[in-house]
């Protein structure tokens, strides 16, 4: 690997230590995503692949649906941190500043026509619209049951859905 290529590796991984160091709240994978992709700091597919290194190296830690920095990359953000680009840097603390916790919306509905059933399950972070499903189930308990995990943990069930969709083949 030569070294512009190390380098660039290296100020993708600040990046997003960057942006979970300076979150005002620990950031959730959809949070975190919605950010980095939002800031068009990194793409998608670089993004989820640096934070799986950061994570399996140590950097990063993933406790209950949340992003922690460990000492490890509080170190390496103290080491390194003066070659991110301070213009960078800037953007990722203003943006933070922007939207520091996007307001979350869930709305669910169950709706039912001549013996069938169907559920409505969408997702708002401030204005934009980030998921709307709807689904046809066997019955309206089913339906019911649906709504209350669903808005028990939106986030998991939204993150399940990506990583479903994402991993498909």
């Amino acid at each position: 690997m030569d070294t512009n290529n190390i380098n660039e590796l290296a100020l993708h991984k600040l990046i997003i230590l960057t942006a979970v160091d300076s979150a005002p709240v620990p950031m959730t994978e959809a949070a975190l995503t919605s950010f980095v992709l939002r800031g068009e700091f990194l793409n998608y597919f670089y993004f989820k692949q640096y934070l799986a290194e950061l994570l399996e190296s140590g950097f990063l830690n993933y406790v209950e649906g949340k992003f922690y920095i460990t000492d490890e990359g509080a170190s390496a953000l103290e080491l390194f941190g003066e070659t991110l680009n301070p213009d960078l840097k800037h953007a990722i603390l203003k943006a933070h500043a922007k939207s520091a916790v996007p307001k979350r919306h869930v709305s669910t509905d169950t709706f039912d026509r001549e013996d069938r059933h169907w559920v409505h399950l969408a997702m708002k972070e401030d204005e934009d619209v980030i998921m709307d499903l709807k689904l046809e189930v066997p019955d309206t308990e089913f339906s019911q049951q649906v709504v209350a995990r669903f808005e028990a943990n939106p986030d998991a069930i939204y993150m399940a859905l990506v990583s479903a969709l994402e991993n498909y083949r």
